[in-house]
């Protein structure tokens, strides 16, 4: 069987009080919601794709955690995209500027209430696994 060759996106879930740091396309396309981050470059880190990425989107100065998951999907043009999921944390206070073509706004969302926005398909299982995880820490971590 022949190996994978895929386009590799870095992603961060960002969370905070509950709420989790997501973005939304331009209506073009489709303004559906997803998590920031973008493409590794040539040569790059996935870290260091991943701060480069937070910075250019939003802006922000992040800090990279350990991988939280991954997602193998294939696109409409039949490439393969391998996305890797960290934990990155940002300082709430700062300003959130969005100078970056490909996003209409950022916003933090509440976790219960990540389950009604439209995601991007590739993302769903993603976000449902951290879902699914943030139930059970809170359960699990409650008095």
């Amino acid at each position: 069987m022949p190996h994978l060759l895929a386009d590799i996106p870095v992603k961060a879930w960002i969370e905070h009080n509950g709420k989790v740091l997501l973005i939304q396309e331009l209506e073009e396309k489709g303004a559906r919601w997803t998590l920031p981050g973008g493409r590794i470059e040539t040569g790059e880190m996935p870290r260091d794709a991943m701060v480069r990425e937070i910075k250019e989107e939003l802006n922000l100065d992040a800090t990279v955690g350990d991988i939280l998951d991954c997602n193998i999907f294939t696109s409409t043009s039949g490439q393969a995209h391998c996305i890797v999921v960290f934990a990155v944390t940002v300082d709430p206070e700062q300003p959130i500027i969005i100078e970056s073509g490909e996003v209409s706004r950022a916003e933090w969302v509440a976790i219960e209430n990540i389950k009604h926005l439209v995601l991007r398909p590739e993302y769903i299982p993603i976000v449902e696994r951290q879902l699914l995880h943030a139930k059970i820490y809170t359960t699990s971590s409650s008095p």
